[in-house]
């Protein structure tokens, strides 16, 4: 998913196209990019699909990607962003290797101006947490079964920020589990949707529990726990140097 991502579109394209995974099919959406991102695009038409159109939204564009795509496996990944080489060809083989996982997903690195400054370590517990906060269960590094979304259907539009959560949400309560491996790593730059309206995020999280079906009190009570969190965080980055935020992050206060 791309708009105006001329600097860094090539890298993203250049992790998908060397995938050590030959039956790979490559599809671009963007939003009615405005500089040199459409060039980027025409040179590599030979080995990718996609369209240039205005969207509703990451959530609009991540479905019309669902659309486009033909094969058993769907995986997303934003501009800027990228995978390891053998990210689809190890994703692949943990799912053949366990039909009962609706999906597989690894580690995130993220960085700062290509700095890397923290890390979300994934874990086949995310359950325990999940319900209320995305926690150890990352969206970025997944490989999904066509077949789930079959299942559960796409994605919500209505969510602005939240959409992915919202339908892992849904996942979850429809009995789907998925498997953790840190053998897949996904590299994701800092500044995206969800990180600039995290407040955003926050309530779309709580809105999306209560739609599910979780408690409402309950619901409300994880969204201000989350709200002084972030404040904290907020705080803290005014006061402390970068290596001691990365640690709080890290290891005290990862959901912030």
């Amino acid at each position: 998913m791309v708009l105006n991502a001329e600097p860094y579109i090539e890298r993203t394209l250049d992790s998908v196209l060397h995938q050590s995974y030959e039956c790979l099919e490559h599809v671009v959406i963007d939003g009615g990019s405005r500089d040199g991102t459409l060039d980027i695009l025409h040179r590599h038409s030979a080995r990718i699909k996609w369209i240039s159109e205005p969207d509703g939204g990451i959530y609009d564009a991540f479905n019309k990607g669902l659309h486009l795509a033909s094969g058993d496996y769907i995986a997303f990944l934003n501009a800027g962003d990228w995978i390891e080489p053998r990210h689809i060809e190890i994703a692949v083989a943990v799912l053949e290797d366990s039909p009962a996982s609706a999906f597989v997903y690894g580690d995130v690195i993220y960085y700062d101006r290509d700095k890397p400054v923290f890390s979300s370590k994934g874990s086949n517990d995310y359950y325990k947490t999940f319900l209320h906060n995305m926690g150890r269960l990352n969206h970025p590094s997944m490989v999904v079964r066509r077949s789930l979304f079959e299942a559960i259907g796409p994605f919500e539009t209505s969510f602005r920020v939240a959409g992915d959560f919202n339908w892992l949400q849904r996942v979850h309560r429809s009995g789907y589990r998925g498997t953790h491996t840190n053998r897949m790593v996904t590299h994701m730059v800092l500044g995206g949707i969800s990180d600039r309206q995290r407040l955003q995020g926050l309530k779309e999280n709580r809105i999306s529990s209560i739609a599910v079906g979780i408690n409402p009190a309950l619901c409300w009570t994880m969204y201000m726990v989350f709200i002084a969190r972030y404040s904290i965080r907020r705080a803290m980055e005014y006061v402390l140097p970068q290596f001691a935020i990365t640690f709080i992050r890290q290891r005290i206060l990862r959901s912030i």
